[in-house]
C-alpha cells in the first residue's frame, strides 16, 4: 500500500520537512559561528600574552643596551684621560731627558702602553656603536611588531563582535524557525 497525501496535508508535510531542514542548517551555522568566535577569543588572549612578553623582552634589551653604552662611554672617557696623562707626562719627561740610553726604554714602554690603551679605546668605541645600533634596531622592530599586533588585535576584536552579532541573529532565526516548525506540526 502506498499512502498518498493531497492538498493541505501534503503542503503541511512539505512545509514541515523544509522547516526542519532550515532549522538544522541554522543550528549548524550557529555552531560554526560559535566555534570561530571561541577560536578568535583564544587568539586575542594569546596575542595579549605575546605582546606582554615582547614588551618585557624589549625592556630587558633596552636595559642591557643602555648599561653597555654607559659602560663603553665611561671606559672611552677614562682611557682618553689616561692616554692624555701619559702623553703629557712622557712628552714632558722626554723633553727633559738627555740622550742617554737608559732613559729610552722607558719612553718606548710608554708608547706601547699608549698604543695598547688607544686600541682598547677603539674597541670600546666599537662596542658603544654596536650597542647603539642594536638599541635602535630593537626599538624600531619592537614598534613595528607592536603596531602590526595592535592592528591584528583590532581586526580580531571586530570579527568577534561580528560573530557575536551573527550568533544573536541566528538564535532569533532558530527561534522563529522552531515556531514555524511547531505551527507546521499542529
Amino acid at each position: 500500500q502506498h499512502l498518498c497525501l493531497h492538498g493541505p496535508a501534503a503542503k503541511a508535510v512539505g512545509l514541515k520537512a523544509t522547516t526542519e531542514a532550515e532549522l538544522k542548517e541554522k543550528q549548524v551555522e550557529l555552531a560554526q559561528e560559535e566555534a570561530e568566535r571561541i577560536e578568535l577569543q583564544a587568539e586575542v588572549k594569546q596575542m595579549g600574552i605575546d605582546m606582554q612578553a615582547w614588551t618585557k623582552i624589549r625592556n630587558q634589551e633596552n636595559t642591557d643596551n643602555t648599561a653597555t653604552i654607559k659602560d663603553a662611554v665611561e671606559s672611552i672617557e677614562a682611557i682618553g684621560t689616561a692616554i692624555g696623562v701619559l702623553q703629557e707626562f712622557y712628552g714632558t719627561a722626554a723633553l727633559l731627558q738627555t740622550a742617554t740610553a737608559s732613559k729610552q726604554p722607558q719612553s718606548e714602554s710608554a708608547s706601547m702602553i699608549i698604543e695598547y690603551l688607544q686600541t682598547a679605546q677603539e674597541d670600546f668605541e666599537k662596542i658603544r656603536q654596536e650597542a647603539e645600533t642594536a638599541e635602535k634596531t630593537g626599538t624600531e622592530d619592537y614598534e613595528k611588531d607592536m603596531q602590526a599586533a595592535k592592528v591584528s588585535l583590532a581586526k580580531k576584536k571586530a570579527l568577534i563582535e561580528g560573530k557575536t552579532g551573527e550568533r544573536a541573529s541566528l538564535k532569533v532565526m532558530i527561534g522563529q524557525v522552531s515556531e514555524d516548525l511547531a505551527d507546521a506540526t499542529k
